[in-house]
Order: C-alpha cells, then structure tokens, then sequence
C-alpha cells in the first residue's frame, strides 16, 4: 500500500482533473491523502461532491507547501509517498510502473520519471532527465533531475534528512543533502504531465526562488571535490559558469569560461549560453524561464513516434 499526497491552494480549476488521474490509476490500492493549505475558492466544494473512500480531504489554516508537505508526510497511514500536485495529470500507469521498478530493484530509494510539460492542452516540450543514479548526482550540480510531483519515495528517509526546509528550495535541497547515501532512479517513459501555468508561484518570484537556488547549492560549490569528485579545473569552471548562468551573475558565467577556453570544447552547449549573456537581462530571464532549448528540441522532433504517442497519450486524458 502506497499513500499519494497531493498539497493544495487556491487550484480549483484544476484539481478535479488532478485528482481524476490518480483514481483512474491502473494500480488501485492507496490512500489518497489532500491536504488543503486553507484555499479560498471552491476546493472544498468540489471536494465534497467526489465520493471515494480512498480519499481523505483534510483542510488547514495555511502555512505554506513546506509546512504542508510536512504534516502530510507525518499524517500519511502508510510509508511509501507518491507526490501528486494538484494541477498535474498522472499517466494511468504511473504508480504500476514505479512499483514494478522497485519491485525488480529495491536499492531504489527514489524514483521518479521522464515527463511532459504541457500549457491548457497541448504538449509544450517533453523533458528526459537522466536515468542512472550517477548522472542524476552529476546533474545535481545545476538542477533537480528529479521531478518532485511523480517521485516516489520512503517517508523514512525524508524524515531521516530533515524533511522539507524553508531554508532551501523544498525538494532540491532534499535531494543534495540525501544524494551520497541513497540511490535515485528515473524511469524513461513519459508517465507524468507537468502543467505550465503562467501565474504559478514559482515563476512570479523568479528572482526570489533563483537567489534561493544559488544559496541552497552554496556549501556544495564550496567542495566540488568531496561532493561530486570534480578535481579536473576545467570541469570545475563550466559548472561555476553554468551556476551563473541559470541563478547568479550572467558576467561571473562568461569569467568563469574564458578562465579555460577549452571549457567551449567540452561543452557545446557553454557557445550559445555565453552569447545569450550578451541578450538584455528581460530576454535571457525569458529565454530560461520559457525552456526555448527544450521547447526547439521538441519542435523538430514533434512527429516522431514517440512524441506521438505522448501527446495521443495525452490528449485521452485531457479530454476525461
């Protein structure tokens, strides 16, 4: 038995959608636990009219997502935490496939999955974090590759780093601090669809979650060789300017890649990021905040097979 918790404010014009994805899992016994950071609009409402005994709606006084996230960590029946937000869509198979994962690898302690980002109801862009554990570290460097909403993961082991932490960003900070004990895992299929919401907290304060970005990776960056094994110079200039470049000072980002000019060679991708620092700040922000390289990659690659059983995928859901 797993619980599936789902934090929620103010998101009634989606929830009914959210939670409708999770009861049409194809894997059927959890408890589903909502817990309510005191939302005004209609939420309970809708709440109410939804009949399920594998529910339980709980309304608080609201704290804030860190503060929720932890009283539904302590009031979950069981151990094993499936995070749902509640403007997202589940595939069907979501649970039954990070189960059958575990149940072939149990040295997995977190796990996750590729997933789609999508604006009303088309596919925006698809995002392949990487699978293994060893390059999800890696790219703990500069970024969370694993999706917070999907993951699945031992209540227990939350509890035993500190649980979520207002000091850093939520789920980010988690993962830095667990990341030398336990073992990530992401499946490589889309089973999970991330919605872009224009106004959603984590994108009016840019500047607010990318300053606290920058602080919660600051110990980290003070010992890239005990943290991440980087001893080699130049690896340790593309990473700095690449902090930089996502959460600091666009002009420390080009420093940092003139130190080695062998840091282009290395990393193709480090040409176009020291191009796009000589963009005014408004257009960079844009340009990040909005995933364009993601977007383009999308773009060309929109009528593979793939990406064509993504959004026939999703569109059957959608449409529910």
């Amino acid at each position: 038995m797993i619980t599936v918790l789902m934090p929620t404010y103010n998101c009634a014009e989606y929830i009914t959608e959210a939670i409708t994805s999770i009861l049409n899992q194809t894997y059927k016994d959890f408890e589903f636990l909502i817990i309510d950071d005191g939302s005004t609009d209609n939420t309970e409402e809708i709440l109410e009219n939804i009949n399920d005994l594998r529910i339980r709606y709980i309304k608080k006084k609201n704290t804030g997502l860190v503060d929720t996230l932890n009283y539904g960590l302590g009031l979950s029946t069981y151990d094993l935490i499936l995070r749902m937000d509640s403007d997202d869509i589940a595939h069907p198979y979501l649970i039954e496939k990070q189960l059958s994962y575990l149940s072939k690898d149990p040295d997995i302690d977190l796990l996750s999955c590729w997933y789609a980002v999508f604006y009303k109801k088309r596919i925006e862009y698809v995002i392949k974090n990487p699978v293994e554990h060893e390059q999800i570290v890696k790219g703990l460097l500069l970024h969370s590759y694993i999706q917070h909403p999907s993951c699945l993961y031992n209540k227990n082991l939350i509890n035993k780093y500190g649980n979520y932490s207002t000091d850093v960003i939520e789920d980010y900070g988690l993962w830095l601090r667990m990341m030398k004990d336990v073992k990530f895992k992401n499946i490589p299929e889309v089973l999970f669809y991330y919605r872009f919401r224009k106004d959603s907290v984590s994108r009016i304060n840019i500047e607010e979650r990318n300053i606290l970005h920058y602080r919660t990776q600051q110990v980290y960056y003070n010992d890239l060789y005990y943290f991440f094994n980087i001893k080699d110079k130049i690896e340790e200039f593309k990473y700095r300017g690449w902090r930089e470049f996502f959460y600091g000072d666009k002009n420390k980002a080009r420093m940092y890649w003139l130190q080695d000019k062998r840091c282009f060679l290395r990393d193709y991708r480090i040409g176009l990021a020291f191009l796009l620092t000589k963009l005014p700040e408004k257009m960079l922000t844009w340009w990040k905040e909005n995933r364009i390289r993601y977007r383009i990659k999308y773009w060309i690659t929109m009528f593979t097979k793939e990406n064509r059983i993504i959004r026939s995928d999703f569109s059957k859901l959608s449409q529910k």
